[in-house]
């Protein structure tokens, strides 16, 4: 189907892309689904605020330098800003909508992830076995209950209307256009 992966497809995706992608791999990935997007749309779409700024991620080795990672969720707002957009929404309108409530849950979701890997990583240099192996219990815990709370905050987020359009109501009672 042109234009949308399966739920499946995403996850994967997001999976290879742990530390998020950078612009041109956006691109790639969009094009193998014959959705049109360039870079230069990417940076208008941050500059409009519509979708997250990118984080320098620096590289190893003599000539590592550093590049730009946008975190792996971008590619579902992208293909639902290009949804809204063909609907007949504008940017403001999309800027207003559900978008910036799903953009922020992404935000969280991409926050606990990373404090989650940071205390793996900790609890890996622990001495104590005991100790690291009840700090896991625990951890395991926190991480099922931070699973249910992203999910719960996206079904939230999906009940609350956000597929339909506002119409305003005229003088006359009358639907507008």
């Amino acid at each position: 189907m042109k234009g949308k992966w399966s739920e499946a497809e995403l996850v994967k995706i997001e999976a290879e892309h742990p530390f998020g992608v950078a612009a041109a791999e956006i691109v790639t990935l969009l094009e193998v689904l014959g959705v049109r997007f360039s870079e230069a749309s990417l940076r208008k779409y941050v500059q409009l605020d519509l979708l997250p700024r990118s984080v320098r991620v620096g590289h190893r080795g003599r000539q590592g330098g550093s590049q730009g990672q946008y975190p792996t969720e971008i590619l579902r707002q992208i293909l639902e800003i290009k949804k809204l957009l063909s609907e007949g929404y504008g940017i403001e309108e999309i800027r207003s909508k559900a978008l910036l409530i799903r953009h922020e849950i992404d935000h969280l979701e991409a926050h606990v992830r990373q404090i989650f890997d940071a205390m793996e990583r900790a609890l890996a240099a622990k001495d104590d076995a005991i100790g690291r192996e009840q700090c896991r219990r625990e951890l395991r815990d926190a991480m099922g209950s931070a699973t249910d709370l992203i999910q719960r905050l996206r079904a939230v987020e999906g009940r609350r209307g956000s597929g339909t359009r506002v119409r305003s109501v005229g003088n006359d009672g009358q639907k507008a256009g």
